[in-house]
């Protein structure tokens, strides 16, 4: 049986919680047994401006559902098409700074690509130093979720 987090409208309305796919968009609440139908979140459009070393650069793209600080997500430009692995740094509700929100709430999202970082190293060599900047792969832990579409 596949598991997924929604909103339990028992336990949980505002916050996903686990549950058990039953069949199609039947869904059962692992935390107070609950047995309801999936809502499937729209879409929405949200503004992300992508830091990438040294630039920024603004896109557009669809998403649903919550979105934390934190979030390791793959966002695709609805302009370009490109794809973005991105951390996500900070969101913009209105005019305040927030942990997390719901899609359709968010203002702007900022981020930064993972893809590949440039990490800037010091080696010391008794009385000089040599700076050296290297290409590295962003992050081990990716979580790969395809606009928390699945």
């Amino acid at each position: 049986m596949k598991n997924i987090d929604a909103p339990c409208p028992s336990c949980s309305p505002d916050e996903p919680v686990p549950h058990k796919v039953l069949k199609s968009m039947l869904i059962k609440c692992e935390e107070c047994g609950d047995v309801h139908t999936e809502k499937k979140e729209k879409k929405v459009p949200v503004r992300v401006i992508v830091s990438m070393g040294e630039k920024s650069f603004r896109i557009r793209t669809l998403l649903s559902g919550v979105i934390r600080v934190g979030d390791e997500l793959v966002m695709d430009d609805e302009t370009s098409g490109v794809a973005y692995p991105v951390h996500i740094s900070s969101l913009e509700v209105e005019d305040k700074r927030k942990e997390s929100a719901q899609a359709d709430e968010i203002k702007t999202i900022w981020a930064r690509a993972i893809d590949e970082v440039v990490i800037k190293i010091a080696i010391s060599h008794r009385e000089t130093t040599e700076s050296v900047e290297m290409k590295v792969p962003g992050t081990g832990n990716m979580l790969l979720r395809k606009n928390k579409s699945g």
